[in-house]
């Protein structure tokens, strides 16, 4: 729902006429209170990383723009402390699969944005091994976690065809 309240921010913001039965700036605080609503009334699920999670940063990264400041430091302590709790944690994706990467973009977008490196340089590895073994038919693979994996020449998520190396 944060996504769908965003994404009408955007429209309403951007194009005068467009969406007419709110203003901007309700979707933008709706967008807020919905994304604030996952952590205080849905702990568990706050506890992973989202699928698209990513519009949260999004949300946040209006908030300030629009300078809706008090909502903006709100949502980025409750997303800093998911973000905290993820960098303890050897791998903070899941959900009801036994393996799982519905978190992994949320994860690296905001350990990225926190700066906890080694956990956003770990989690873009996961995803990088994600796509080799999608592109490979592997789905019985181990994730290891090495540094280094040979990519196939049509992976969507590089251009490289033998080796890629991901830096932090």
């Amino acid at each position: 729902m944060a996504a769908a309240h965003w994404v009408m921010y955007r429209l309403a913001r951007n194009y005068k006429g467009l969406v007419t039965q709110r203003s901007w700036s309700w979707y933008l605080e709706n967008a807020f209170h919905t994304s604030m609503a996952m952590v205080e009334h849905a702990p568990h699920y706050a506890q992973f990383g989202q699928m698209e999670g990513t519009v949260f940063l999004l949300v946040l990264e209006d908030l300030k723009r629009e300078g809706l400041k008090d909502m903006a430091e709100k949502l980025e302590s409750a997303m800093r402390e998911r973000a905290e709790h993820w960098a303890s944690l050897n791998y903070p994706f899941g959900s009801e699969m036994p393996w799982d990467s519905t978190g992994q973009e949320e994860v690296y977008m905001w350990s990225k944005y926190f700066g906890f490196d080694e956990k956003a340089t770990v989690t873009l590895k996961a995803i990088l091994l994600t796509c080799l073994r999608c592109l490979t038919g592997d789905t019985m693979a181990v994730p290891v976690v090495t540094g280094i994996f040979c990519m196939p020449a049509n992976c969507p998520v590089s251009n490289v065809s033998s080796i890629i190396t991901v830096q932090p």
